[in-house]
């Protein structure tokens, strides 16, 4: 049983011009770990002394839970100091720092090289991987050579826009030196938006389809896409392969929530449908939460491969579709036309939107020449993608405004909420886990209440509140981010209580302002806009919090986004009576 663990931290303060230091969480996360298993852990530098900490690693300052670890950096042994047979296992900490003073350092090569031979563990993180470059074998072989090893990826460091700056790719180089380099899909925000896009533009294709081919036969197909993407996954993890499986899973996972949706407006009765919809809306509330647990544990456990494999259990809904779901009847015998023109330049349109957040923002203004043609298209096309009669339908088009901004706000938060947590409050991952988790159950309760009352209530008074309780929200995380956390946790369950409320509001009232020929394809553009929130949300707060390292200004453009609410709701209240009536 390991006995002793030793941690090195860089000393350098300066990337090329650009601050930088030690990833504070790298070294303090696993310094409690280690301290709770009873280890004893020492903390040494390249230079010894005080270790500058990267700015970026504790935006609103250092968290309570590393505060004792962050005293014992301000004077630490020199690595010149240590003597490698006091010791059963070495960490080298991460933070851009690392890869300035690691690599090339007799000192990091000489432990390295006599806690191996002696058969002890060798470990690093993030760019302490560094530490491994250059190292040799006593034949002078380099060290990495044949060693399967993953680390800080070239498209990662392209991502933080510092690969002029830093001395080498870190990935480059120890492939250079014969590792077998393993790309771990965590740190890929392109797979995200990816993803993203093609659930969204999916969603809409899937409405169209629904409007004239079985919504039961849509499901089913759909599934067998998904669970194909999700074997590609599971049977190749190359990164272009992994890149694949997520867009094919993306392919037939489009249908899933604008097929639902469809398939109460066209089988359920009217009574049951603002229940029927409250029980989607609460599972999606469920799966917001329950999935990163179960993504964390099973990627704790078995490795983040079998996440693709545990999906294939969505093959059990085809035969629950098949004995369960009746067959609709259709509106149209119409041939179905497909503008495929129109569908290419709508993608590009959302594509360039969100590449220019999260890339370059002269993309910006080439998604205004897509949007140019694509408006065009729609007006000239004999069966454009879009129906132009939808962006005649003025509440239509307000309700999914809302729709936006709701899945903006809340992915955003996601975005922001486990940074927040763990970084400010010094909870670890598996506890936001639970947070976020517990704050879910919130979501579904307010589910059911929502879609029990919003009959009698009202689906535009139910909205206004639930906008009311949710600023409230958004105002404590705003105001005092660094506050209480049980007054924090009580604002993030106000934050899904209103949102899942919201939502059922939106999924009961925006078929009933569709024309029934036009619910398909009216709900898989609601869904399509709801996914661009979902993408655009977090793009825009990860944009926001790499400028300013604010959590404070993000909430408060939340907020400022959420108000936008009442200036769309005006004289809907009236609308909604007058179509009930």
């Amino acid at each position: 049983m390991l006995k002793r663990v030793l941690l090195v931290s860089t000393s350098a303060h300066d990337l090329n011009g650009h601050p930088t230091g030690l990833w504070l969480e790298e070294l303090a996360a696993p310094y409690h770990l280690f301290k709770k298993a009873k280890f004893d852990v020492d903390i040494v530098s390249i230079k010894g002394g005080r270790v500058p900490i990267d700015r970026v690693s504790i935006p609103n300052g250092i968290p309570r839970e590393f505060k004792h670890v962050a005293s014992l950096l301000q004077n630490t042994r020199a690595i010149s100091t240590v003597h490698s047979s006091e010791y059963d296992a070495v960490l080298f900490c991460g933070g851009h720092g690392a890869i300035v003073d690691f690599p090339g350092n007799p000192y990091v090569a000489n432990l390295i090289e006599n806690m191996y031979n002696n058969n002890r563990i060798v470990a690093a993180v993030c760019h302490g991987v560094s530490s491994l470059v250059g190292v040799k074998n006593k034949d002078g072989s380099f060290f990495v050579a044949g060693k399967r090893i993953t680390g800080y990826t070239n498209d990662e460091e392209k991502a933080v826009h510092l690969e002029n700056r830093v001395p080498f790719l870190l990935e480059s180089k120890l492939k250079e030196e014969g590792a077998l380099f393993y790309v771990a899909p965590n740190f890929t925000p392109h797979v995200v938006v990816g993803y993203s896009l093609v659930v969204g533009i999916g969603s809409m294709i899937y409405g169209k389809l629904a409007d004239r081919y079985s919504v039961k036969k849509l499901l089913i197909i759909s599934i067998i896409i998904f669970v194909a993407g999700s074997i590609i996954g599971f049977m190749n993890q190359s990164y272009a392969i992994t890149i694949l499986a997520r867009l094919v899973q993306a392919s037939g996972g489009a249908a899933f929530i604008a097929l639902s949706m469809i398939a109460v407006a066209k089988l359920v009765a009217p009574a049951k449908k603002p229940g029927a919809l409250a029980m989607i809306s609460s599972s999606i509330a469920l799966a917001i939460g329950i999935g990163p647990l179960v993504g964390g544990a099973i990627t704790n456990t078995l490795g983040w491969p079998y996440l693709f494999l545990f999906m294939v259990i969505s093959v059990v809904g085809i035969f629950l579709l098949i004995k369960f779901m009746p067959e609709e009847a259709q509106h149209t015998d119409e041939a179905f036309h497909f503008d495929y023109i129109g569908a290419a330049l709508l993608f590009a349109f959302i594509t360039t939107v969100l590449l220019g957040v999260n890339i370059n923002s002269w993309l910006f203004v080439l998604s205004v020449a897509f949007l140019f043609l694509f408006t065009v298209r729609m007006k000239n096309a004999e069966h454009p993608f879009i129906d132009i009669e939808l962006f005649s339908n003025k509440s239509f088009l307000r309700l999914i405004a809302v729709g936006f901004i709701i899945n903006v706000a809340l992915c955003a938060s996601l975005l922001l909420l486990p940074s927040l947590l763990g970084r400010v409050h010094g909870l670890s991952p598996f506890v936001i886990g639970i947070a976020l988790f517990v704050a879910s159950l919130f979501g579904i309760v307010s589910s059911f209440i929502t879609g029990k009352i919003v009959p009698s209530f009202g689906n535009v008074n139910m909205i206004y509140v639930a906008s009311v309780i949710m600023i409230v929200g958004f105002l404590i995380l705003g105001l005092i981010p660094n506050g209480n956390l049980i007054i924090i946790l009580v604002a993030v369950i106000l934050t899904f209580m209103s949102y899942s409320a919201i939502q059922v509001s939106l999924n009961t009232f925006i078929p009933k302002t569709l024309h029934p020929a036009k619910v398909g394809v009216g709900l898989g553009l609601y869904n399509l806009i709801n996914f661009f929130g979902m993408a655009f949300g977090p793009a825009v707060a990860s944009k926001v919090m790499e400028a300013t390292n604010s959590y404070r200004l993000n909430f408060i453009l939340i907020i400022i986004l959420i108000s936008a609410h009442f200036f769309l709701l005006i004289g809907m209240s009236s609308f909604q009576k007058k179509m009930e009536q």
